[in-house]
């Protein structure tokens, strides 16, 4: 039972990206799922307000910042600028997007497009054909053109290396283009600060769109799943323009911050970044608030982007990683009696049975459920679960033995020469014999209603008896509290201690590996691995060891 605690413990050290920021906001889960990391000036982010942000195939995160594009391989960030790369030519990054072919777009403030490719840069401005070199769009549709929205240039397409103008009218607000979306007819909607259009032809239009939609100073366009277009005004609040409807959302639906951008998870749900309450999610009609973020300064989420498995947040106080987490947290919240975890395994139907807080719960069909004394227990309070080859239950309590059988616990007959002694450890072994740790009294063996009894004077290490294992050859291996180790082969013992090369004698748990070493876990000494019963090998486990760069996939 030991072992099942440090294989779950080893499991989530193991699980944790190396390269962790340096601060990690742990056990937060965003929504009831993610875990969440940050990164902020002090790990390495050149400036803290990320605009943009966006992945790309070759494993880096880009970051558009106000004092350029950073990327980010999962240890360092490295700054490309005006500074440092004369292609860029401005440092302010609005937007960032890699096209179906890999090629990363940089779209400035007051330096045109940059595309990054196959290790090089190049730089687009007026000079080339764009109508404007301050970018405030970037999108690619499903024909593989780059749609550009400009400050007072209106739109422009890139295709076959070349820009086309998409002249707004409407007056000089309406050549300010700061969104595009495509709906799934593959029409183009453009979001300017005179109002929405789309792309007719080669003319853009609001002629036949809602009234209310052709006037609004748009921030941002997202069109989801459900086609439905979603229109982030820049002076708060939120229309959803859906079979032909629009709905205004606002305060009373509890949105009370403006709307910078969005996001739709697998199961639906729509993600938004907020100017000033963070991190917001749409579900039954109503706005709840993941805010302000653990680690953040301020409340604006400028970008969200997927990639990697993971939910990247640009914010006005750095990056933000939110990432499912590979390891399941099951706590009070999810039902568990108490966060002090003890013992764990699986049985056959697989449920799950631990101790929790000295109590005893089954993990069966997503719910945990809480077993006492009306269930057959001798006693609420549970020292030990056991289990034999047969995946029958067996508990020690605190009023004595029991087993699980037919739907209850029955209570088990012990011996009367250990009744009432405090068990410490239990196993049943696959001969049907039943191993009791007792509480510094050493070690019994009830096998068809006898007990035999192992002590200090019989060879056992240590009186005080923390685990029990058997191994593939059927013999049982004990840990101890303070003397080492006991290996009992039919009435044969065998200790090892520090003087053997074990690394301390305070063993807590057991691992048989497919080649026959056995792998303890110690207390304050790291690993050990004993492999034909006489060479110790010491092994020190570190979370902290990580190489230079750390893939983020």
């Amino acid at each position: 039972m030991s072992w099942g605690r440090v294989c779950l413990s080893l499991w989530a050290v193991c699980a944790i990206p190396v390269a962790l920021p340096a601060q990690v906001i742990s056990p937060n889960r965003v929504f009831g799922r993610y875990q969440q990391f940050t990164w902020q000036e002090q790990d390495g982010v050149p400036q803290t307000t990320v605009l943009s942000v966006t992945t790309t195939r070759d494993g880096y995160v880009w970051l558009g910042t106000y004092e350029g594009a950073a990327r980010f391989d999962g240890s360092r960030f490295t700054l490309f600028n005006p500074t440092n790369t004369k292609e860029i030519g401005s440092p302010q990054i609005e937007q960032l997007l890699e096209d179906r072919a890999g090629n990363l777009w940089l779209g400035t403030y007051g330096g045109g497009l940059t595309r990054y490719a196959a290790g090089h840069f190049t730089q687009y401005t007026t000079r080339d054909g764009l109508s404007s070199d301050l970018i405030g769009g970037l999108f690619e549709d499903t024909q593989g053109n780059l749609w550009i929205g400009t400050d007072g240039g209106g739109l422009n397409r890139w295709r076959d290396g070349r820009f086309t103008s998409y002249p707004v009218g409407g007056g000089p607000r309406s050549s300010v283009v700061r969104s595009i979306a495509e709906d799934a007819d593959g029409g183009i909607w453009v979001g300017t600060a005179g109002g929405v259009v789309q792309l007719k032809g080669d003319r853009l239009s609001a002629a036949h769109l809602p009234a209310a939609l052709a006037t609004v100073d748009t921030r941002e366009l997202f069109v989801a799943r459900d086609r439905a277009l979603w229109i982030a005004p820049m002076g708060g609040g939120l229309y959803r323009l859906a079979a032909g409807e629009i709905t205004l959302f606002g305060a009373r639906q509890g949105l009370t911050t403006g709307v910078e951008s969005f996001y739709e998870d697998p199961q639906g749900q729509l993600w938004l970044g907020s100017s000033s309450g963070g991190l917001l999610r749409f579900a039954g009609g109503r706005f709840e608030a993941y805010s302000p973020i653990p680690g953040m300064t301020g409340g604006r989420v400028a970008a969200i982007h997927a990639g990697f498995n993971s939910v990247w947040l640009g914010t006005e106080g750095g990056l933000v990683r939110l990432m499912e987490p590979r390891v399941g947290t099951f706590s009070t919240a999810q039902g568990l009696s108490n966060d002090q975890a003890g013992g764990i395994f699986q049985d056959d139907a697989g449920d799950v049975w631990a101790t929790a807080g000295g109590r005893l719960n089954r993990y069966h069909n997503g719910t945990f459920r809480l077993f006492t004394t009306k269930d057959g227990l001798p006693d609420d309070r549970v020292n030990q679960i056991a289990r034999n080859a047969g995946q029958a239950v067996w508990v020690s309590t605190r009023g004595g033995l029991a087993r699980w059988q037919d739907g209850r616990f029955v209570a088990v007959d012990v011996p009367a020469a250990i009744a009432g002694v405090p068990v410490t450890a239990m196993l049943r072994d696959r001969s049907g014999a039943l191993w009791l740790g007792l509480a510094n009294r050493g070690v019994a063996r009830i096998r068809h209603d006898r007990v035999t009894r192992f002590t200090k004077a019989d060879g056992l290490a240590d009186d005080a008896v923390l685990t029990f294992f058997e191994d593939r050859a059927g013999s049982i291996w004990i840990g101890t509290l303070a003397g080492g180790v006991t290996r009992i082969s039919g009435e044969r013992l065998t200790s090892w201690s520090t003087r053997d090369g074990l690394a301390n004698n305070h063993v807590k748990a057991f691992f048989e590996d497919a080649d026959g070493a056995m792998w303890m876990g110690t207390h304050g000494g790291g690993l050990s691995r004993l492999k034909n019963g006489a060479c110790f090998q010491r092994l020190a486990l570190s979370a902290v060891d990580s190489p230079s760069s750390t893939s983020l996939r």
